[in-house]
This record gives C-alpha cells, structure tokens and sequence, in this order.
C-alpha cells in the first residue's frame, strides 16, 4: 500500500489501513515485542521496516522500551546491558549530527525536528503560549497538557466522563496557538480527546485517575517478574503509548489488548 501509494497519510509516511502513522506504530509494537522474544527474525525485521516507513516518533519511542524494560531484570541486564548502551549511543551520535540540519515536515527527519521544536515550546504547557514555528504534534501535545493542568488544579475530582470537551471550551481562550493553525483551523486539535489517554482521564476523573496508573504500574512490574508471559507483556508497550498519545476510550483494538493484559493464564490466551 505504501509504495503504491494507496491510503497514504503522506507520500514519505506508511499508515497502512489505519488513518494516521503513528496509530499504525502503537498497534504493530506488541507484535515487534513478540517476534523479538520468540527469535522469530524474519517477521521482526518486516514489522521493524513498516514502523521505520511510518515515521512516528511515538513508535521509535516504542521500540526503545521494548529494548530497555525487559532488561531490567538484573540477569538480562549483565547479558545485554552491551546491546543497550551501543543502541542509545547511536541514537545519540544520529541526533548530534542532524541536529543543526534544516529539517522539512515531510522529507527531514522526524524525531530530530520533534525534539528541537518540543523543547522549545515546553513552556507553553504552563503559560499557554507557543511559538509561530511549533509543528502540529507537539502543538496537540502541550495544548492538552495545558487544559488538564487548569482543568485539574480547578477541578482535583474531575470534570467527569465525557467532560473533557467542556473543560477544553472553558480554558481555550487562555491559549494562543500558532498563527498557522488558526488558518489551518487545525488551533482546537484533539478537543474531545485530548492527544493523551491519561491526560483525558486526569482531567475527567482527576485525582482517581492516578489511582489507575498506579495499579497499572504494580501490574507491570509483577508481569514483567515472569518468562512465561510473552502475550501479555508484548500488550504493555501499546497501552503505556496510548496514555501517552491517544486519547479515544473505545478503538477497536484497545480492549483486545486490555483483555490480553489482564489475563492470568499462562500462554495461549487469544484463543480457546
């Protein structure tokens, strides 16, 4: 599909069936995390190559959990530790020398322009100010982030289910998004789910909404404990992204992979 160019978000960005890269990246990084412990390395590397097509700087995020948090435990961390280091000095050293390239929206590099243009408009999560240049995604990002701040130190209990819509209405005129989005009518992006599932629920469910993320966390650490719980780990890496990147309640994957998380049995659990 991408190399035919049918159902492209753009003609430098795969997508797959799915309407935007980054959906694509969160959806395939189980499978990434399943292949690799499995050895299976043919299907790795294809998966590997589609989200390197697509582009998301969510899904490269990804993929350097999926090096890093199984090797936590202290006697893969003694084995690999080696894999790791070489990893992140190339990630760095790649970073260093593009970072004072010109970059395009489309054909530069994604991460290096995401990075430069997220940290400078990280004040803006607190003043609700942003620069003229700030880039889409991380404009979606901050401009949420600075809903659910106002939104929460008004309302600690939160604004209710649904309420998120209402709570980005109410605080919308203390923003001032990038003159180019005010053209693109692009100023009120992800009104409804604010760009982040955490950011919705702490805004909608306020201080209970920690109260999950702590349970969520104990559930990982415990999963992660264990070498027989390939499934369910490999779900870990979609649903701690999508806190962090999407804000929908009900995709048609997410309970699929909430199911597989939760799950108690041993292996072999998509399936009677």
């Amino acid at each position: 599909m991408f190399f035919l160019k049918i159902n492209n978000f753009s003609d430098y960005r795969l997508n797959g069936i799915l309407s935007e890269p980054a959906h694509y990246a969160v959806i395939m990084l189980p499978a990434v995390y399943y292949f690799f412990k499995k050895r299976m390395y043919l299907k790795l590397f294809i998966v590997l190559f589609t989200i390197v097509l697509s582009k998301s700087s969510i899904g490269y995020v990804g993929l350097v959990l999926i090096l890093i948090i199984p090797l936590l435990k202290e006697k893969y961390f003694i084995k690999y530790s080696w894999i790791v280091i070489v990893t992140l000095l190339g990630i760095i050293f790649f970073i260093t020398k593009e970072w004072n390239s010109k970059i395009d929206e489309n054909k530069g590099n994604q991460l290096v322009r995401r990075l430069k243009e997220t940290g400078k408009s990280l004040n803006a999560i607190h003043t609700g100010g942003f620069e003229k240049y700030t880039n889409l995604s991380s404009y979606a990002f901050l401009s949420n982030g600075f809903i659910t701040q106002k939104s929460f130190l008004n309302y600690p209990l939160g604004a209710g289910l649904g309420g998120y819509q209402y709570m980005y209405d109410m605080y919308y005129p203390l923003l001032n998004p990038p003159a180019y989005l005010k053209q693109l009518k692009l100023a009120k992006i992800n009104r409804t789910d604010a760009n982040s599932l955490f950011l919705r629920m702490v805004t909608e469910l306020g201080i209970f909404a920690f109260f999950f993320l702590i349970y969520f966390s104990y559930r990982s650490i415990k999963l992660f404990k264990k070498d027989n719980k390939t499934y369910q780990q490999s779900t870990f890496f979609y649903l701690i992204l999508k806190l962090i990147r999407e804000g929908h309640y009900f995709p048609p994957e997410f309970y699929f992979f909430l199911i597989i998380f939760l799950n108690q049995e041993d292996e072999h659990i998509t399936h009677s």
